[in-house]
């Protein structure tokens, strides 16, 4: 009998190019300290915002998100056709982006109250307006021309991999601060000095040379 076609092979990890495997690495820097939303939520409550105006502060983050996330996407195509500059404005969104979530994460960490959780969570809007299609183009725009969709398995599963662990981390943390009120500083304060750090090393994903992106 003849034999069955066989499926795709996975895309070994080493045979992406060393530009992408460097950002992937940042990626997984930052998701450590990226815990659950829930874990906000959370913050929210304790912070004095009530069971009945939580979904609405949820849904003020939510509107910031959608209504800024278009415009502020398409701010990191300015590099236009030419791919390293647009990979160095791609770049310089994230970092903003890294910058915006880390300055959240040390508001969470450091205050409370009803006032300063809207103007968090509204900021955290932007923070995920700026991200989320920002952080896929760059995938794209690093991956080799033939390999995109192996490339954007492996960014999928390194958000999916690292997400377990970066909750119970900061759930951890914070409940060890619980007794003396340093949960929010420990879990927040961790999420904030990873995202420093992720949007430091991030100067280090440059594209390769051309050669080294065509099949």
């Amino acid at each position: 009998a003849p034999d069955k076609p066989r499926g795709p092979a996975l895309l070994p990890l080493g045979a992406l190019p060393s530009p992408l495997r460097r950002y992937l690495l940042v990626l997984v820097l930052f998701s450590l300290g990226n815990s659950s939303d829930a874990l906000l939520l959370l913050w929210a409550r304790d912070s004095g915002i009530s069971a009945a105006q939580i979904p609405l502060l949820w849904t003020a983050h939510n509107l910031v998100k959608a209504l800024l996330s278009a415009p502020l996407s398409a701010l990191s195509d300015r590099g236009g056709a030419d791919l390293g500059a647009r990979i160095a404005v791609r770049r310089r969104s994230i970092r903003v982006a890294f910058a915006v979530y880390a300055l959240c994460y040390l508001g969470f960490a450091t205050q409370s109250g009803r006032g300063w959780a809207l103007g968090l969570f509204l900021l955290y809007g932007v923070y995920y307006a700026l991200l989320e299609g920002t952080e896929k183009a760059l995938v794209a725009d690093l991956a080799p021309t033939g390999a995109r969709g192996g490339a954007f398995g492996w960014f999928h599963a390194v958000l999916g991999v690292t997400a377990l662990p970066a909750s119970l981390l900061a759930a951890a943390l914070y409940r060890s601060g619980q007794a003396d009120g340093t949960g929010p500083l420990r879990a927040f304060g961790c999420g904030a000095v990873l995202a420093s750090l992720a949007a430091l090393l991030l100067g280090t994903v440059r594209p390769a040379p051309a050669s080294s992106r065509a099949t």
